[in-house]
């Protein structure tokens, strides 16, 4: 029986009040979604309010989409989960081997307060199970906390830059993504930065 992996992400569509639309970064959900396809694994998605889920436009251009961005639009199951995606209220950790938090700066509105996603993750990095995010995805970890009452990413098998950032804001240096939404317009309207989450959690 194949192992299930849910993906969950953002509903929000707007970039506060800037007037542009927001969503997911495509890369960030289509590389590591073909990823566990590709192995074998059952992969869901699911949303704070489920539907069809937004994807930042900007990450559909062609200096930022890839392969892996290409054949996930292209493909007729996986655009179905995202155009459908399970509302997160109905899902339960039986039977989920793991969660990935998918990035784009649309999840600072919606994860970081979201019970379900804290739920989730708490009860699954306990059991021993996988909670793992990229970029501005681990936002939803915010509120998290460990099998000790301890804040815990849940992050494995992280590259050496992922590890270096970490590592960078802790320090209190300004971190990769944060310096990647400055340089996109997108810092002056997020809740708050990716890597503030990080410190807060020491």
């Amino acid at each position: 029986m194949a192992k299930k992996i849910l993906f969950i992400v953002t509903s929000h569509g707007e970039l506060g009040s800037s007037g542009n639309a927001s969503g997911s970064w495509l890369e960030e959900l289509a590389t590591p979604y073909w990823q566990f396809v590709d192995a074998g694994f059952d992969v869901a998605i699911a949303s704070p309010k489920g539907g069809k889920a937004p994807i930042d436009p900007m990450s559909l251009e062609d200096a930022w989409i890839s392969d892996n961005g290409r054949r996930f639009l292209a493909d007729a199951t996986a655009s179905a989960k995202l155009n459908g995606t399970q509302p997160l209220e109905s899902i339960r950790d039986e039977g989920l081997d793991g969660i990935f938090l998918v990035g784009g700066t649309a999840t600072t509105w919606d994860f970081p307060h979201n019970p379900v996603i804290k739920r989730l993750a708490e009860t699954l990095f306990a059991r021993g199970d996988v909670v793992a995010g990229i970029c501005h995805g681990v936002i939803g970890r915010r509120r998290g906390r460990g099998g000790r009452g301890r804040w815990s990413c849940g992050l494995y098998n992280v590259s050496r830059p992922q590890s270096r950032y970490v590592s960078d804001v802790l320090a209190g240096k300004r971190g990769l993504a944060d310096r990647i939404a400055n340089a996109l317009g997108y810092e002056r309207h997020v809740v708050f930065r990716r890597g503030e989450h990080l410190k807060e959690g020491r």
